[in-house]
């Protein structure tokens, strides 16, 4: 399965990371690399 990552810079100084055609699914970080393993986190994350 394919994941199509989007990372962009914010209005406030930090990263959005999101999965592309998932409208629920992205982070907010003070870095490219802590926005990245904030979504993979959130992501691999089993739901309750």
């Amino acid at each position: 399965m394919k994941i199509n990552l989007v990372l962009e810079k914010d209005g406030g100084g930090g990263y959005l990371a999101r999965v592309e055609d998932h409208q629920n699914l992205f982070v907010f970080a003070y870095t490219e690399k802590d926005a990245v393993i904030e979504l993979k986190r959130v992501w691999h994350t089993p739901s309750k």
